[in-house]
């Protein structure tokens, strides 16, 4: 029973110190007129948000980690553009979601496609 406890609280703190270590502002290494053309905010209470150069939106919704992959989902995703040229609400073309692979300070995105290092999102440094 102990060793059950042990391993419990050895996990649940594993999955916190994760939490920890994604959560803060990232740029994408993409520009749209000198901005960059998304920002995330992830905080620790698995809440996150998106800054789209290209949009006046902010888009708000919740994250989960599996593994090295971080999940967004948001009611925004589930939208469907009424036409071709209407802005879209999501990084990816996932649907319902939007997935990257965390490496170190990078956010790589996962498309239907697979994996590319194309304007992926860099974690931004807290000045103090």
């Amino acid at each position: 029973m102990r060793t059950i406890l042990f391993l419990s609280i050895i996990f649940l703190s594993g999955c916190a110190f994760r939490a920890n270590k994604i959560t803060g502002q990232y740029w994408g290494s993409c520009y749209i007129n000198t901005a960059p053309n998304v920002i995330l905010t992830i905080d620790s209470s698995r809440r996150f948000s998106y800054h789209l150069a290209y949009l006046n939106d902010k888009i708000e919704g919740t994250w989960q980690i599996k593994k090295d992959t971080l999940f967004l989902f948001s009611s925004w995703f589930k939208e469907k553009p009424v036409d071709l040229l209407e802005p879209r609400h999501k990084v990816t073309d996932l649907k319902e979601m939007d997935a990257f692979i965390i490496k170190k300070n990078r956010l790589y995105v996962i498309s239907l496609q697979g994996v590319t290092k194309d304007c992926s999102l860099k974690k931004q440094q807290v000045s103090e």
